[in-house]
């Protein structure tokens, strides 16, 4: 039988980032003896790097989670009138 089923590669990124540069990290972030900071995935949840500060973030989730709210109420409205 034949397998029609075939890797087609692997895609890696990886950034240099210039000191004194701040992440945000969503994962597991430690730093050994000698100062190396190893970034890593936990074995259960999320994993998110990112340049942007944990306030920015919040920021946009919050005028995410207002229309979210808006269109919550709507509906209800719309479902007990019908």
């Amino acid at each position: 039988m034949k397998s029609y089923i075939q890797m087609l590669g692997v895609k890696r990124i990886e950034w240099l980032l210039p000191v004194g540069t701040s992440l945000t990290v969503a994962g597991e972030a430690t730093k050994d003896d000698i100062g190396i900071i190893r970034i890593q995935q936990l074995p259960e949840g999320p994993f998110y790097v990112a340049r942007k500060t944990i306030n920015e973030h919040i920021s946009k989730s919050t005028n995410c989670a207002r229309w979210c709210k808006y269109a919550s109420v709507g509906l209800t409205v719309f479902g007990a009138l019908q």
